[in-house]
Protein backbone atom coordinates (compact mmCIF):
# COMPACT_ATOMS: atom_id res chain seq x y z
CA UNK A 1 0.00 0.00 0.00
CA UNK A 2 1.27 3.31 -0.99
CA UNK A 3 1.84 6.10 1.71
CA UNK A 4 1.61 9.76 0.88
CA UNK A 5 3.68 11.99 3.28
CA UNK A 6 2.09 15.78 3.22
CA UNK A 7 5.37 18.31 4.24
CA UNK A 8 4.91 20.99 6.86
CA UNK A 9 5.52 23.40 3.88
CA UNK A 10 2.73 22.19 2.24
CA UNK A 11 -0.04 22.12 5.17
CA UNK A 12 1.29 25.95 5.79
CA UNK A 13 1.09 26.93 2.02
CA UNK A 14 -2.57 25.36 2.13
CA UNK A 15 -3.36 27.12 5.55
CA UNK A 16 -2.04 30.29 3.55
CA UNK A 17 -3.83 30.06 0.46
CA UNK A 18 -7.13 29.02 2.46
CA UNK A 19 -6.47 32.51 4.64
CA UNK A 20 -5.44 34.48 1.57
CA UNK A 21 -8.34 33.32 -0.49
CA UNK A 22 -10.79 34.25 2.34
CA UNK A 23 -9.71 37.57 2.84
CA UNK A 24 -9.39 38.74 -0.82
CA UNK A 25 -12.76 37.13 -1.56
CA UNK A 26 -14.79 39.06 0.69
CA UNK A 27 -12.91 42.12 -0.75
CA UNK A 28 -13.36 41.47 -4.26
CA UNK A 29 -16.88 40.16 -4.16
CA UNK A 30 -17.73 43.64 -2.11
CA UNK A 31 -16.22 45.53 -5.00
CA UNK A 32 -17.69 43.35 -7.77
CA UNK A 33 -21.05 43.99 -6.17
CA UNK A 34 -20.84 47.83 -5.51
CA UNK A 35 -18.96 48.30 -9.22
CA UNK A 36 -22.17 46.39 -10.87
CA UNK A 37 -24.56 48.91 -8.85
CA UNK A 38 -22.92 52.01 -9.54
CA UNK A 39 -22.85 51.20 -13.74
CA UNK A 40 -27.04 50.94 -12.56
CA UNK A 41 -27.03 46.44 -13.35
CA UNK A 42 -27.59 44.14 -10.60
CA UNK A 43 -24.98 41.99 -9.97
CA UNK A 44 -28.23 39.45 -9.81
CA UNK A 45 -28.34 36.84 -11.94
CA UNK A 46 -30.89 37.32 -14.57
CA UNK A 47 -32.33 40.73 -13.39
CA UNK A 48 -30.31 43.24 -15.89
CA UNK A 49 -30.41 47.16 -15.44
CA UNK A 50 -32.24 48.61 -13.06
CA UNK A 51 -36.17 50.09 -13.36
CA UNK A 52 -36.22 53.72 -14.21
CA UNK A 53 -36.49 56.05 -11.30
CA UNK A 54 -40.29 57.08 -10.88
CA UNK A 55 -41.34 59.74 -12.97
CA UNK A 56 -41.27 62.16 -9.95
CA UNK A 57 -38.09 61.35 -8.83
CA UNK A 58 -37.01 62.18 -12.20
CA UNK A 59 -38.34 65.23 -11.93
CA UNK A 60 -36.68 66.35 -8.80
CA UNK A 61 -33.49 65.59 -10.07
CA UNK A 62 -34.55 67.76 -13.49
CA UNK A 63 -35.17 70.47 -11.35
CA UNK A 64 -31.70 69.96 -9.51
CA UNK A 65 -32.72 68.84 -6.38
CA UNK A 66 -30.15 66.28 -6.13
CA UNK A 67 -27.31 68.65 -7.84
CA UNK A 68 -25.11 69.22 -4.83
CA UNK A 69 -25.04 64.90 -5.24
CA UNK A 70 -24.50 65.42 -9.08
CA UNK A 71 -27.26 63.12 -9.29
CA UNK A 72 -28.51 61.74 -12.89
CA UNK A 73 -31.46 60.04 -14.69
CA UNK A 74 -29.35 57.27 -16.12
CA UNK A 75 -27.79 54.94 -14.76
CA UNK A 76 -30.22 54.21 -12.33
CA UNK A 77 -26.91 53.61 -9.82
CA UNK A 78 -28.88 53.83 -5.70
CA UNK A 79 -26.08 56.30 -5.38
CA UNK A 80 -27.15 59.93 -3.89
CA UNK A 81 -24.73 60.58 -1.11
CA UNK A 82 -22.68 56.81 -1.23
CA UNK A 83 -23.94 56.25 2.27
CA UNK A 84 -25.99 52.76 1.59
CA UNK A 85 -23.29 51.08 -0.79
CA UNK A 86 -20.36 52.56 1.27
CA UNK A 87 -22.37 50.02 4.59
CA UNK A 88 -21.38 46.58 2.66
CA UNK A 89 -20.28 44.30 4.87
CA UNK A 90 -18.84 40.44 5.31
CA UNK A 91 -18.89 38.14 7.79
CA UNK A 92 -17.26 34.71 7.84
CA UNK A 93 -19.53 31.93 8.72
CA UNK A 94 -18.85 27.72 8.83
CA UNK A 95 -19.24 27.58 5.68
CA UNK A 96 -17.53 30.69 3.77
CA UNK A 97 -18.96 34.01 3.89
CA UNK A 98 -22.08 36.72 3.83
CA UNK A 99 -22.60 39.67 2.44
CA UNK A 100 -25.01 42.31 3.15
CA UNK A 101 -25.80 45.77 3.33
CA UNK A 102 -25.62 47.68 7.14
CA UNK A 103 -27.96 50.71 5.76
CA UNK A 104 -31.57 50.37 6.06
CA UNK A 105 -32.47 51.36 3.05
CA UNK A 106 -30.81 48.73 0.98
CA UNK A 107 -33.49 46.68 2.61
CA UNK A 108 -36.05 48.53 0.40
CA UNK A 109 -34.28 48.90 -2.97
CA UNK A 110 -33.32 44.44 -2.41
CA UNK A 111 -36.54 43.23 -0.74
CA UNK A 112 -39.35 45.32 0.44
CA UNK A 113 -39.45 47.95 -3.06
CA UNK A 114 -38.52 51.21 -2.92
CA UNK A 115 -40.86 54.47 -3.29
CA UNK A 116 -44.51 55.31 -3.78
CA UNK A 117 -44.72 52.24 -6.84
CA UNK A 118 -42.53 50.00 -4.62
CA UNK A 119 -39.79 49.26 -7.15
CA UNK A 120 -37.78 46.47 -6.52
CA UNK A 121 -34.34 47.02 -7.54
CA UNK A 122 -32.03 43.44 -6.42
CA UNK A 123 -28.77 44.30 -5.12
CA UNK A 124 -27.94 41.02 -3.19
CA UNK A 125 -29.75 37.07 -4.38
CA UNK A 126 -32.24 36.38 -2.12
CA UNK A 127 -33.33 32.71 -1.46
CA UNK A 128 -32.68 30.71 -4.75
CA UNK A 129 -30.54 33.56 -6.78
CA UNK A 130 -27.27 33.76 -7.77
CA UNK A 131 -24.84 36.19 -8.45
CA UNK A 132 -24.39 37.09 -12.20
CA UNK A 133 -22.35 35.07 -14.39
CA UNK A 134 -19.84 37.88 -14.99
CA UNK A 135 -19.05 38.00 -10.93
CA UNK A 136 -19.05 34.41 -10.83
CA UNK A 137 -16.26 34.40 -13.32
CA UNK A 138 -13.99 36.71 -11.63
CA UNK A 139 -14.42 35.37 -8.50
CA UNK A 140 -12.98 31.91 -9.99
CA UNK A 141 -10.60 34.02 -11.63
CA UNK A 142 -9.60 35.38 -8.30
CA UNK A 143 -9.66 31.98 -6.52
CA UNK A 144 -7.72 30.41 -9.09
CA UNK A 145 -4.79 33.14 -8.58
CA UNK A 146 -4.75 33.11 -4.97
CA UNK A 147 -4.01 28.93 -5.34
CA UNK A 148 -1.49 29.73 -7.79
CA UNK A 149 0.71 31.93 -5.57
CA UNK A 150 0.07 30.25 -2.60
CA UNK A 151 1.61 27.29 -4.27
CA UNK A 152 4.29 28.90 -6.13
CA UNK A 153 6.50 29.79 -3.28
Amino acid sequence: MAKIRISKDFKKAYEDAKKNMQKKMRSEVKKEIVSAIQKGISPVSGKGRFANYSISYQGAIKKGYYSRFAKALRPVNLTLSGQMLKSIKDRVTSKGFTIRFSDKKAKYHNEKGAGKSRVVRRMLPVNNEKLSRAILSNIEKIFKDIVKKSFKR
